[in-house]
């Protein structure tokens, strides 16, 4: 892989820094900052832009910079905390840009891949409003978020550290598809109630494949 140099280096970063606190190292500090897992956001950068700094991508409306790909339709949001486009260019402060806009989705969809894919796509449109361009969206987070999995996994099959992929990606509790999306937005609240949900069938799943009772 280009970069290799740099990429182990930000692996090993990543896995010997003793705290997230004093680690010094921009994507545990934004990780632990936003309430992300920083091995989540790196592989979410190296999806985005194969972790190209000055990465520029233009989608006509709106465009996407830097090695997290933020999206000008947040750049008031980020003005409004003191960060301009310019300040995009800078590679920390683009990490913790993205760590903010993806702590922001998963307020909105909860702890699920729904909220990885909206960092990506943008929310969901209402499906009975708008059900075509609910489904195309919906398609692009299974895309995206099946690209980021893969992604993580290889970051972390790398550094001898596979099974915190499988715990990260379960973490992130409801996978696309695996409830009917929300209608438009899912506020933490029905979040937390769709991973439970999820959480019980995954459960009741276990306990008939171990001949469980249930109680």
């Amino acid at each position: 892989m280009r970069r290799g140099g740099m990429l182990l280096a930000a692996i090993l970063a990543l896995v010997s820094a003793p705290t997230l606190a004093s680690s010094g190292n921009c994507w545990i500090d934004a990780g632990e900052k936003h309430g992300v897992d920083p091995y989540l956001l790196y592989a979410i950068s190296e999806v985005e832009s194969d972790g190209r700094v000055h990465a520029v991508a233009d989608a006509g409306d709106t465009h996407s910079v830097g090695i997290m790909q933020v999206n000008s339709q947040w750049f008031p949001a980020l003005e409004e905390r003191g960060i301009d486009k310019e300040d995009l260019w800078e590679a920390c402060t683009n990490i913790h840009a993205g760590a903010w806009i993806l702590a922001q989705e998963i307020e909105r969809y909860g702890a699920t891949w729904y909220a990885v894919g909206a960092y990506y796509a943008g929310a969901l449109p209402n499906k009975a409003q708008a059900p075509e361009r609910h489904a195309r969206k919906l398609e692009h987070y299974r895309v995206y978020t099946a690209k980021v999995k893969a992604r993580l996994g290889e970051i972390l099959r790398g550094v001898g550290a596979e099974s915190r992929a499988s715990q990260i990606i379960s973490d992130y509790h409801v996978d696309v598809g695996e409830l009917p999306p929300p209608a438009d937005t899912m506020p933490g609240d029905r979040g937390a109630a769709a991973v439970a949900e999820v959480r019980e069938k995954r459960r009741r799943s276990a306990l008939m494949v171990t001949g469980g009772d249930g109680g």
